[in-house]
């Protein structure tokens, strides 16, 4: 592709601890965290559930309205409610006792968790996972481990910042308008986004740093991939300086697009700077008109594979 031309037709994003470049129109339909104590995904629309983003004047009241019905549902109690400089907090719990179940008592607790960007006109809420909901019966008991799960949660919302993209900010990008600023990256870290590129075309990202307590669930990923290898056309391909098999292959119903799979070939346990990356998609070249005569649907995909770097300070506090 002619170079000036090239500039012209892409945008650049900010992608976890990534830089890309993708077709101008490129839109989020997914961009998700799990750290260690929260749990966020949203895109670039409205939600009415308790977990995603918010629009519009009354967009608090809608996120206060989707834990109400979380609360109907389960027949959940109230723990707390309270919101202070933008951040918003519901604590809702259930117990179960023994005659429900063959397990000792306890309480099942959800915490939601919102802030608000009044300067953006939006805001995005998610939820606490450090604890999987299991608390202690014994109402002491219960107090002390509510509050400190309450506590880990409203600190890492409270690290979800404003910072439009350029930037050199450490921590992972959600978007190209918000940052997990985290200072020094978790044992345990998964960020996912994926975008829509035209009518057809879309590529999801997914990086997951992980303990040896995750190896199962990723080396079930890397088997199926292995027999997709020895199916399809392959190639050993590096993207973002991370050594990687590139599986290819035409789409069944559209001659003229590819689907895709990228898969790191080395991670490592316990380091979030060889995490387990996983790249994948669709790219249908007649989806840009423009330069349909200019190229082939695989010439976009490896120009896309060819832009996505690591970012600046992207991989600092990682280890």
């Amino acid at each position: 592709m002619d170079q000036d031309k090239e500039i012209k037709f892409f945008n650049s994003h900010c992608a976890g601890r990534f830089e890309m470049k993708l077709p101008i129109g490129s839109t989020i339909i997914s961009s998700q965290l799990e750290s260690e104590f929260l749990h966020l995904t949203f895109n670039d629309r409205q939600t009415e559930n308790a977990v995603g983003l918010h629009l519009g004047q009354n967009r608090k009241a809608v996120w206060e309205n989707s834990a109400e019905k979380i609360r109907v549902k389960w027949g959940n109690d109230y723990v707390e409610q309270k919101a202070s400089n933008g951040i918003g907090l519901i604590g809702m719990t259930h117990l179960y006792d023994s005659q429900y179940n063959k397990l000792d008592p306890a309480y099942m607790t959800e915490v939601l968790v919102y802030k608000d960007f009044p300067q953006l006109e939006f805001a995005i809420s998610g939820k606490e996972v450090g604890s999987i909901g299991v608390l202690d019966p014994e109402v002491e008991k219960f107090e002390v481990q509510y509050q400190q799960l309450a506590k880990n949660v409203l600190s890492e919302m409270n690290l979800v910042k404003h910072v439009p993209w350029p930037h050199n900010q450490l921590g992972l990008c959600l978007n190209n308008q918000l940052v997990f600023n985290r200072q020094k990256a978790y044992k345990n870290e998964l960020y996912a986004v994926e975008y829509k590129l035209g009518d057809m075309s879309f590529i999801r990202i997914e990086s997951v740093a992980y303990n040896e307590g995750w190896k199962k669930m990723i080396d079930g990923q890397r088997g199926p991939f292995k027999r997709m290898l020895s199916v399809f056309s392959n190639k050993r391909v590096k993207v973002a300086g991370f050594d990687g098999y590139l599986a290819v292959a035409l789409h069944p119903y559209h001659r003229e697009a590819v689907k895709f799979k990228w898969l790191s070939s080395s991670p490592k346990f316990g380091t979030t700077r060889h995490p387990s990356i996983k790249i994948r998609g669709t790219i249908n070249i007649n989806d840009w008109p423009q330069i349909a005569d200019r190229g082939k649907s695989l010439d976009m995909l490896m120009t896309i594979l060819a832009s996505i770097q690591p970012r600046e300070n992207g991989f600092v506090g990682t280890w």
